[in-house]
């Protein structure tokens, strides 16, 4: 599936009637309210605390039939619009000096929103920019496995992960690969 959940964004509200009329049906046949409450609670509990440990990426939340984030990760798209730039272009602001240049992988406007305004932000899709001898760090965000091709001789230096899985990488243009 492309572009992720929003494909199917037709089916959810049907979907969640069906689980509604099921949920209400449940707490129908017991006869205690606090069993009721008990099976209602471990029922919605996983979920809702998958969500809770993965802010501010809460959006990146896979179920545990595919491993959580962690499984998900590297199969299916998780930081699908790059919101961990942010996150990215905070820990390159403390270690940057001015003026800098910030090639990035995907979504430049992520980056260019919460950037230093003394950064210079590139939009490079493939890592072959021939100016890269002008580029002090590189952003690349793991949707797609982007981060796997973007300048592989340099070193990861930084990244930013959430509920075991790697959302974007950080490298510094100034340590090459060992």
């Amino acid at each position: 599936v492309y572009d992720n959940a929003r494909q199917f964004l037709f089916a959810l509200p049907p979907l969640f009637i069906f689980a509604g009329i099921g949920l209400d049906g449940l707490w129908r046949r017991c006869r205690s309210r606090v069993i009721g409450a008990a099976v209602v609670s471990a029922l919605l509990l996983p979920g809702v605390l998958g969500i809770l440990r993965l802010h501010p990426y809460e959006y990146t939340y896979f179920n545990a039939l595919v491993g959580g984030t962690q499984g998900a990760s590297r199969r299916f798209e998780t930081d699908y619009w790059c919101t961990s730039y942010r996150e990215a272009m905070e820990q390159i602001g403390t270690v940057a000096p001015p003026g800098a240049v910030v090639a990035v992988s995907g979504p430049s406007q992520a980056a260019k929103q919460v950037a230093r305004t003394d950064l210079e932000i590139r939009q490079i899709n493939d890592g072959t920019d021939p100016a890269a001898d002008q580029v002090t760090f590189g952003l690349a965000c793991t949707r797609s496995n982007k981060d796997a091709v973007f300048y592989p001789e340099y070193a990861v230096t930084g990244e930013v992960a959430a509920g075991g899985a790697t959302l974007a990488v950080i490298k510094d243009f100034r340590q090459p690969q060992p």
